[in-house]
């Protein structure tokens, strides 16, 4: 068996053997998934067995996955299918890839050709200056240019070829849903909030490339079988599970 050479294939393979030991138990809620992920539990006692189940994913360099009404991804595996929510994926893997920009303050931006300029209620400008430094660190190049305005100069790589403007007011309205809804610092509120956005526009057909780019990315996550929001990116539909379905439509 080849091991994992590179810090990112055993990353990978290190969230692979997680998210199999956790879906091991169906009864378990997400939250106990979510507690027992984030407490880093050993896996020892499973390594071999779970290595086994994934290594296939490990060694190709095409995953072979199906994707379902541009909505989920379907991938065999050994104890029957993994689904995975596409937009859900997408979410996390943006989470964590924003919310590393802004620790680190180092979002890129793309510079725009021709800048644009932005004007928001007083409320929603007034937000804006008090996040604007976080706003900056994702990858924006904004300025105040008079009342209830900015100019934008430049935006995160990434959403150059989007209305820039629909984006920062999108970025600004789920914030504030957020900060009404939640309890989150700053970071945290606008790393959610700048990936849910830019997860609804990959509600659509993806090429080969893309799916296995996206697998590829969601599995180097810290925590990629759960959602910023809490919520399961995936689920694994047992062998015995598909039996049970195909024996409830005998008769037909």
């Amino acid at each position: 068996e080849r091991e994992p050479k590179t810090t990112q294939e055993k990353n990978n393979l290190e969230n692979w053997n997680k998210l199999f030991d956790g879906f091991k138990n169906s009864e378990r809620t997400n939250d106990d998934v979510l507690v027992e992920q984030m407490e880093s539990p050993r896996f020892e006692s499973k390594a071999n067995q779970l290595r086994e189940e994934t290594k296939s994913f490990q060694e190709q360099s095409e995953i072979n996955a199906l994707q379902l009404h541009q909505q989920y991804l379907l991938l065999q595996v050994r104890s029957g299918l993994l689904l995975i929510d596409q937009k859900m994926a997408f979410e996390r893997v943006y989470y964590e890839k924003y919310l590393k920009y802004l620790t680190q303050k180092s979002g890129a931006s793309q510079q725009l050709l021709f800048p644009k300029t932005l004007s928001l209620s007083p409320g929603d400008f007034g937000l804006a200056l008090e996040i604007i430094d976080l706003i900056r660190s994702l990858g924006f190049a904004i300025e105040e240019f008079g009342q209830n305005t900015f100019v934008i100069n430049g935006v995160p790589t990434g959403i150059q070829d989007e209305d820039e403007v629909l984006v920062f007011k999108e970025l600004i309205e789920q914030y504030r849903v957020n900060e009404n809804a939640l309890k989150l610092d700053k970071s945290e509120n606008l790393a959610r909030s700048m990936a849910k956005r830019s997860s609804t526009k990959f509600v659509k057909t993806l090429s080969k490339l893309e799916v296995n780019h996206l697998i590829n990315q969601l599995f180097e996550c810290s925590l990629p079988s759960i959602s910023p929001d809490g919520n399961s990116t995936m689920s694994i539909i047992s062998l015995e599970k598909l039996s049970e379905l195909i024996g409830q439509s005998k008769g037909f």
